[in-house]
């Protein structure tokens, strides 16, 4: 029988990355009894927060026969999970717009690498867990957003607010904000998406700010 046992989340982290090095099924774990908390705290294991407490197996993995004296050669399967991302500046979407995957492990043709973005600026590409970062470069505008894989906290989170915010363009991102600039940020993102300016992050904003990013909350 396999023990689960607890581990603190670190940012970066989510569910499919930490069974993978574990030789367990994203699935399995995510729905273990033991995560029950976790689940009804989060709605997506693809995003979790630093400090969250999930409950991880150990000696999950099967030990790899070595024959001594000669060559022993190993293939890994690393897990995808898809990515969704929506580009867009202050001034609406990047919508139907070419764009170039940068940063991908392995050759150009064993993940699709350009494509166009969606009417809402979306961008849909499947990566392998382990990858931490990688680029969306859109040649008219000639721009390249940088996507940390991992690093949109929960969108409950008032640093989750905050990194939306910061993606769309209605934030300077890489830098703190006081209150008063957060504020600012939400009632330009309010005005923009016809929501009531009211500078509060309610419910209805919440729900608007994780469609127009593209992420789960």
């Amino acid at each position: 029988m396999v023990d689960y046992k607890p581990h603190v989340v670190r940012q970066g982290e989510h569910v499919a990355k930490l069974a993978f090095v574990r030789g367990a099924d994203a699935e399995e774990v995510w729905n273990h009894p033991s995560n029950d908390n976790l689940r009804a705290k989060r709605s997506s294991m693809d995003v979790l927060y630093p400090g969250d407490v999930i409950h991880l197996p150990e000696g999950a993995t099967t030990p790899l026969p070595l024959e001594k004296g000669s060559n022993n050669r190993y293939t890994a399967r690393i897990p995808r999970r898809k990515l969704t991302l929506a580009l867009a500046s202050t001034r609406g979407p990047y919508a139907n717009e070419p764009y170039e995957i940068r940063g991908l492990p392995g050759p150009p043709d064993a993940i699709a690498r350009k494509g166009t973005t969606g009417p809402n600026g979306e961008v849909d590409v499947v990566v392998p867990v382990t990858v931490r970062e990688l680029g969306v470069f859109l040649p008219n505008p000639n721009l390249t957003y940088l996507v940390r894989v991992g690093d949109a906290d929960p969108i409950a989170e008032a640093s989750g607010v905050q990194k939306r915010l910061e993606n769309l363009g209605f934030l300077e991102r890489g830098v703190e904000h006081d209150p008063e600039e957060m504020q600012a940020g939400v009632r330009a993102f309010q005005a923009k998406t016809g929501l009531p300016v009211t500078g509060k992050v309610d419910k209805p904003t919440l729900d608007k700010l994780a469609e127009q990013s593209g992420q789960p909350d």
